[in-house]
């Protein structure tokens, strides 16, 4: 089922071509840019995004030598840690102390975020030469949480080399 939410935010997420570090612009339904991601020297993938007026507004902080992928995920003054699951056939992520549940498709192109068991926003990436994602975000407030979502997805498939991990 499509979303069809009355507040639905559409946003398109594309890695910018020729960077050194990781780096994205996240663009409105107009086209307009309205986040930018800029990634920094670090021990796995460190990623900030800043708004409109260059505040920084999330980061995304990997960490290294664990079983399992892990990401510290930073809104504003909180942290939240966003785990990758042991699962078969699908990408599973959790955010425990947000109950929020990411489920990729076999693929690894198509995700669904659910919070509290409610579907929060919807992600799917396209066919390009640089990473670009689609992205359905149900409510405004979940925005960063959500980019922040997807940047490490995208992190862990540019480490497994493109696969889904």
């Amino acid at each position: 089922a499509d979303l069809c939410w009355f507040d639905q935010l559409y946003f398109l997420l594309k890695q910018k071509v020729f960077s050194w570090f990781d780096s994205y612009n996240i663009y409105d339904e107009n086209e307009n840019v309205i986040y930018k991601v800029k990634g920094e020297f670090a021990w796995g993938h460190l990623l900030r995004i800043y708004d409109e007026s260059d505040t920084e507004v999330g980061l995304l902080k990997q960490k290294v030598f664990t079983l399992f992928p892990k990401f510290t995920l930073r809104i504003k003054d909180k942290e939240y840690l966003l785990n990758k699951e042991f699962t078969f056939l699908k990408e599973v992520f959790s955010i425990d102390d947000l109950d929020v549940e990411v489920k990729g498709d076999f693929w690894g192109w198509n995700y669904e975020i659910k919070k509290h068991d409610e579907l929060i926003a919807r992600i799917s990436k396209k066919l390009s030469y640089t990473d670009v994602y689609e992205i359905n975000i149900k409510n405004e407030r979940n925005s960063v949480l959500v980019l922040l979502i997807v940047l490490s997805i995208d992190a862990l498939h540019c480490d497994n080399g493109g696969t889904n991990g």
